[in-house]
């Protein structure tokens, strides 16, 4: 991290200088995702989420997302667009990490990203962007209840040590020909998990008959809510998160906890209704990506999250599975997309989704192969997760060298 505080900053070579990040250009906020059903049907503008502004997407192209505006949408809403060249920041969650990324296209910017509008007779865009991904934000980040997120006007004053322009472009450009060697090495490791992906997609859709199919002796079509049932989250008021676990205290357990570990709250055991443990079966219920299946944690758990219930004639690490299942997923993201006037996965439907039951045993030879599956697949990403933060290190290595003048 680069070493900006509000009351010291490290000394810099000839010629640099530390500024705001206002007097650099102006810092404004994105606008909230469209909620007309047709808002991305057939539409051509990029729509950027905080999902896109992800650890090794430096420059956003776009080309590929799903998330295009329809332009009538954007010009009836007065939805701002973004020229290419704009940094953009998220503003809750994740601003002390490492993410920023400037766009690569004209693009709609959604409100929980802070966008530094270009200004190339002041600062080179991929400069400053390299340079943000550096700074810690922590310290000028406003505590709010369970949320770690950071106004406007406090990233306003964040400060970056700025050289001369034409040193700017020529730092950049040396920082552009390593960005292209980690873009090759997340295109090489990207390819190889879609393959696992891949494998294990097909092998569950192997695994799990369809619906309608003549199924093996023992085994029976059942609707989900006949063997299982679906416990929704609690959601006790905010005065009671702690960030810390004290005495008498459990973690309330969220969505994002089950990918990222400093965002966690605790709340008082007495007033933990409903709680899990990591052997359990837990859905998302609201996304983005919406229906996923968790499990590994334990504690209470909010409205987002659904606990699974199985009777005893059904292995939960069969469900667990079963749940992932490409046609039942594909069914479920359908259908909370579509009920009109509600969001997320709606428990009802879930109850009377048909699937194929075979017998005990059976459901636990199958859940330990696919676990082993599953087990290969993770090792391999952390692997090639480990080979990428090396690579990832370059340019903090270089951005260190240009602090003091060597590079």
């Amino acid at each position: 991290m680069i070493e900006t505080t509000k009351d010291a900053r490290k000394d810099l070579p000839p010629g640099w200088r530390w500024v705001r990040l206002d007097a650099l250009s102006s810092i404004v906020g994105g606008d909230g995702a469209p909620q007309e059903a047709d808002a991305f049907a057939g539409g051509t503008i990029p729509f950027v989420r905080m999902k896109d502004v992800g650890r090794y997407r430096f420059t956003l192209d776009l080309q590929k997302t799903d998330d295009k505006l329809r332009s009538e949408v954007v010009t009836k809403r007065g939805i701002r667009i973004f020229p290419p060249g704009t940094i953009l920041m998220p503003r809750s969650g994740s601003v002390y990490t490492n993410h920023r990324a400037r766009l690569g296209v004209h693009a709609a910017v959604v409100g929980h990203l802070a966008a530094l509008l270009p200004n190339d007779e002041v600062f080179d865009s991929a400069f400053v962007t390299y340079t943000l991904r550096m700074v810690d934000m922590r310290q000028w980040m406003t505590k709010t209840t369970g949320l770690d997120s950071i106004s406007l006007a406090d990233l306003s004053n964040v400060q970056i040590p700025l050289p001369p322009l034409a040193e700017q472009r020529r730092i950049a450009t040396v920082l552009n020909k390593q960005m292209s060697v980690v873009e090759q090495a997340l295109a090489a490791v990207q390819a190889q998990l879609d393959g696992a992906k891949a494998l294990l997609t097909s092998y569950l859709r192997q695994v799990f008959p369809q619906s309608g199919q003549k199924l093996p002796t023992g085994w029976r079509w059942v609707r989900l809510g006949e063997v299982c049932s679906f416990e929704g989250g609690m959601q006790p008021p905010k005065f009671m998160f702690k960030r810390d676990q004290l005495p008498g205290y459990i973690q309330l357990v969220q969505i994002q906890d089950f990918s990222r570990s400093d965002s966690a709250v605790f709340i008082p055991k007495s007033k933990a209704n409903r709680t899990f443990d990591e052997t359990d079966v837990m859905i998302g219920r609201y996304g983005p990506p919406v229906f996923q299946i968790l499990r590994g944690l334990s504690g209470a758990y909010n409205v987002a999250l659904m606990k699974t219930v199985p009777q005893e004639c059904l292995s939960k690490d069969y469900l667990f599975h079963l749940l992932k299942e490409p046609r039942i997923q594909e069914r479920v993201v359908s259908e909370s997309q579509r009920s009109a006037g509600q969001s997320g996965v709606q428990k009802e439907f879930l109850e009377n989704i048909e699937v194929a039951l075979p017998p005990l045993s059976e459901q636990r030879n199958i859940a330990a192969e696919l676990n082993d599956r599953l087990a290969v697949a993770v090792n391999l990403r952390k692997a090639l997760e480990e080979q990428l933060n090396e690579i990832n290190a370059l340019p903090a290595v270089l951005i260190r060298q240009a602090l003091n003048g060597e590079l």
